[in-house]
């Protein structure tokens, strides 16, 4: 994904977001995470092993930092790290969305 803007909300410039999400990417492609889209933001599982919670922990830490339109938790679920993304509103919620290159939610039957 080739990004010219940003949300409003991200303070990144766009290089720097650029090298954040590769970071992101990274860390999915090497432990076989999914991020998947939610009502509110975005959730993921990540695998439970140092290096891991490392990184994400570090992720987390430099994401609240430029998007704080988004609460970024980091939980242990069993074996799993879970991290979860919720924004306020629907504008928040899709810039997360596409920013990470989440799924769009299935519905519910």
């Amino acid at each position: 994904m080739v990004m010219t803007e940003l949300p409003i909300a991200c303070t990144l410039e766009v290089s720097e977001a650029g090298a954040r999400l590769e970071r992101w990417r990274r860390l999915s492609d090497q432990t076989g995470a999914e991020l998947r889209a939610t009502a509110n933001g975005l959730s993921a599982s990540f695998p439970r092993a140092a290096d891991v919670a490392h990184e994400l922990d570090e992720l987390v830490r430099l994401e609240r930092q430029c998007c704080g339109f988004a609460s970024w938790s980091v939980s242990e679920q069993g074996g799993t790290l879970r991290l979860d993304v919720v924004a306020g509103d629907r504008t928040g919620v899709q810039a997360l969305q596409e920013m990470f290159g989440a799924a769009e939610p299935k519905p519910t039957v």
